[in-house]
């Protein structure tokens, strides 16, 4: 939504229109902007905020443009509009574009409404695509012809009882319109991250295809700007950046992500975390070879509670392993790991074992109140349930010293 900055004021000088700084703008050495007739047209249309279209149509009707024509006015509005928001006179907000919705997926308890054109989104989501949406729009018997543009836009399309989705995310094959610097508080190869008063903005330098993406500060709303997909590489891109927002979006309502591979025992995950070759794919796969237990996911876990118990939750993010579930399990605990010359356990205090989990959680901790989540989440992990730090080789010989471990703890727990 596009709307007016404060300090500026529409005052007609003999014959013409001019916007003058006042106040806080004279003191950053804005400067003043003559308006032809159309601009003070949109100025004073924009005492409410409205979308660029909005303005469009307002703009049609008031001088009673024909269909035919809009093409060239749109383009004309919109260099205007660019122009006003790179001299500051306008700044606009972040809120949907109303494009369709595509498909909705449901990880852990969130649902996550996908709207742009199909090419812009990767396959790799397939798995969590909700039955009723996936039917509804790539079934045998749906046609474009029963179901509107209007109802998909929405997010509830008459019929499917698909429930609204807790974070909408709207792809957009263009470059986005300008946008001032905003406080830098991630600079580094993998994201620049900018925080402004109502939303944070992303550039993800590594990521060709994607121009930037702009998210709400709640993480109900995101706007990806980006190329279609043109090679395999580049779908990954949109998949891997669709993880930073679904990943806030978790932190916000009490699921975290542990970078840990993990496994299936006694019908719980058994998490192995530590840091980059340290060996988690290593030991996973040794409980799978010598006892068989499956694996669950090869390098992320979403740890949260339900019904007053932690739960690990399928993701499809999961490094390049190609390993993950769908399904949801109760966690068993957290195995972190350490070189050692001979396999054994060593004894974490409460502190040790609250910020080694913390270390290892990698949801979004872009300020201090995402850290504070983060460490209050760790430090009643650590309370609630194992925590095992064992020291070892990369042999078969670690997987008796923790098999041993684990079921110790849980036949005290079912003595």
């Amino acid at each position: 939504m596009l709307k007016r900055q404060n300090c500026y004021l529409l005052k007609k000088v003999n014959d013409t229109y001019w916007l003058l700084p006042y106040g806080q703008a004279i003191a950053d050495q804005k400067k003043g902007c003559q308006l032809n007739e159309t601009g003070v047209f949109i100025w004073q249309a924009l005492e409410h905020p409205m979308s660029e279209d909005q303005l469009i149509q307002k703009l049609a009707e008031h001088y009673g443009i024909e269909d035919a024509d809009r093409i060239s006015l749109s383009g004309d509005i919109h260099d205007f509009i660019h122009t006003m928001l790179q001299m500051h006179f306008l700044s606009e907000t972040l809120s949907p574009l109303g494009l369709p919705l595509l498909r909705q997926m449901k990880i852990a308890d969130l649902n996550v409404g996908l709207y742009g054109e199909p090419d812009l989104f990767p396959s790799d989501f397939e798995s969590f695509y909700t039955e009723t949406s996936s039917d509804a729009a790539f079934g045998p018997t749906a046609s474009s012809d029963s179901m509107s543009d209007t109802a998909f836009a929405s997010g509830t399309v008459s019929g499917l009882n698909l429930p609204q989705p807790d974070q909408q995310i709207e792809a957009v094959p263009a470059s986005p319109s300008w946008c001032p610097p905003g406080q830098v508080l991630i600079k580094n190869r993998e994201l620049i991250l900018y925080e402004y008063e109502d939303m944070y903005r992303m550039l993800f330098p590594e990521m060709t295809n994607i121009f930037e993406a702009r998210m709400t500060k709640d993480g109900h709303y995101v706007r990806l700007y980006c190329r279609k997909p043109v090679y395999q590489t580049e779908n990954e891109h949109i998949f891997h950046a669709i993880r930073f927002f679904f990943l806030y979006l978790a932190g916000m309502h009490g699921l975290f992500a542990l970078h840990s591979a993990s496994i299936l025992y006694k019908e719980k995950a058994w998490l192995f975390s530590g840091h980059s070759g340290m060996g988690k794919s290593t030991h996973t796969a040794l409980w799978h070879d010598l006892i068989g237990t499956p694996y669950l996911n090869g390098d992320l876990n979403l740890i949260g509670i339900k019904d007053g118990h932690y739960q690990v939750y399928g993701i499809p993010w999961c490094g390049t392993s190609g390993i993950f579930t769908t399904k949801t399990y109760p966690l068993g605990g957290i195995i972190l790991l350490g070189r050692a010359s001979d396999d054994h356990l060593e004894t974490l205090d409460d502190t040790l074992k609250t910020l080694r989990v913390m270390q290892r959680l990698i949801s979004p901790s872009w300020t201090p109140e995402g850290l504070e989540r983060n460490l209050d989440f760790a430090a009643e992990l650590s309370r609630e349930i194992p925590i095992f730090h064992l020291c070892c080789t990369k042999n078969p010989s670690a997987v008796d010293v923790v098999k041993a471990a684990i079921d110790k703890e849980e036949g005290s727990r079912h003595a």
